[in-house]
């Protein structure tokens, strides 16, 4: 995909190469700039021109204008073409992606789920990571999932099917890590409920957040 960007951005350099030559060699041929500039623009687009048209139009302006287009139309025509592909080879490279990750983490088993990536999240996942423990992330914001060797769902922890995506029915245990106790002691219930034995750690922001998180069914709470 970096060769078709990069071939993008040469076929969008020599469209504005096109553009500039056209516009000049409109105002050598004696039109304004503004015309010059428009009729390059028009020409390159091809939407028409026909207030340019005429037995007043000198050949000279009929022979450059025939120029323009071979040069300008097929220009921007191939930098449309890239522009879908690179569009396409994205979209295409995401389901692939998402495709391959949703198969690397059907294969783990007794892993753990990180519910969270953001400060906490991120350095237990790391701390266990460096402890060769298999780790699987989910958070909501895919973008802030850099690493695309990293086991993540991209989604909402306190929905069912997002937990079961991580493989909850699989997993070890879970760190429910994210910044509302609410949606901690959400995860929690749900996360207890698709699996039974497995070992909840929660973290909580406040006092009262121990015993309700406990309650909820979480084996531990914190708060880092």
């Amino acid at each position: 995909m970096q060769s078709t960007i990069t071939r993008l951005r040469v076929a969008i350099a020599l469209a504005g190469v096109v553009f500039v030559v056209g516009t000049i060699g409109y105002l050598i041929i004696g039109m304004s700039p503004i015309d010059a500039m428009y009729m390059t623009l028009t020409t390159i687009t091809t939407v028409g021109y026909e207030e340019f048209t005429g037995p007043n139009v000198g050949v000279g302006v009929r022979i450059f204008t025939m120029f323009v287009i071979l040069t300008g139309v097929g220009t921007a025509f191939y930098a449309f073409t890239l522009a879908v592909q690179v569009i396409v080879e994205g979209q295409l490279r995401e389901v692939l992606g998402q495709r391959r990750m949703d198969k690397k983490i059907s294969k783990m088993t007794d892993h753990v789920i990180v519910c969270g990536w953001g400060r906490v999240g991120k350095a237990v996942a790391n701390d266990m990571i460096s402890n060769g423990i298999p780790v699987v992330v989910v958070e909501e914001d895919g973008d802030k999932l850099t690493d695309p060797e990293m086991p993540a769902v991209v989604g909402d922890a306190r929905i069912d099917a997002t937990l079961i995506a991580a493989g909850v029915e699989r997993a070890s245990s879970l760190i429910a890590a994210l910044d509302a106790d609410a949606d901690n002691l959400f995860i929690t219930m749900s996360s207890r409920a698709l699996k039974p034995d497995l070992f909840i750690v929660a973290r909580t922001r406040s006092e009262s957040g121990f015993d309700m998180l406990i309650r909820a069914g979480a084996n531990r709470v914190v708060n880092p």
